[in-house]
């Protein structure tokens, strides 16, 4: 997360990027969120709390970009991937990929803003079943609940992001 907001700050500055895209290294996932394997731990939890506080600052940071961002949401994106994505202008997904706020079904919540961005932007309704049971959508689902702006397939996803990058720039 460091990494990505040290590049925003750079995309930022420089003149000549007109559209930031962010996705993920490979497949399976584009951002899998807080490393939950240690939570039953003091160290764990207070690991989970300042990954927490990191995506909370980075996605107020692509709230805040004078430039349009744009996310190619490759594969899963659960817990913090999900609140990232919550924070780009506009979010292209793989047919694969599935999203969701899970940190309910480990006694958890979202920490970095993900109820309060979550409620805005789809129906209240479906926002609260989601963060009440943890459960996880699909990209039809996404699609369909406007929590993402299209599906498409996984090898077309990149090069239509960045088509519609450059269309907006």
């Amino acid at each position: 997360m460091h990494e990505l907001d040290t590049e925003l700050a750079a995309f930022e500055a420089d003149d000549a990027v007109r559209a930031i895209v962010v996705t993920g290294a490979g497949e399976r996932a584009f951002i899998a969120g807080g490393d939950i394997a240690d939570l039953d731990s003091r160290q764990g939890l207070v690991h989970y709390q300042q990954f927490a506080e990191v995506i909370h600052r980075l996605i107020a940071r692509f709230e805040r970009c004078d430039k349009p961002t744009l996310g190619a949401i490759n594969g899963w994106a659960l817990g913090g991937g999900t609140e990232l994505l919550l924070g780009l202008d506009i979010r292209l997904v793989a047919e694969e990929a599935r999203l969701g706020l899970p940190e309910i079904t480990l006694g958890l919540f979202p920490g970095a803003g993900g109820t309060q961005r979550l409620i805005r932007q789809i129906p209240l309704c479906r926002a609260k079943e989601l963060m009440f049971t943890g459960d996880q959508i699909t990209a039809a689902e996404a699609v369909t609940l406007g929590l993402v702006n299209r599906a498409v397939p996984r090898e077309k996803l990149l090069a239509e992001t960045l088509a519609l990058a450059q269309r907006i720039a």
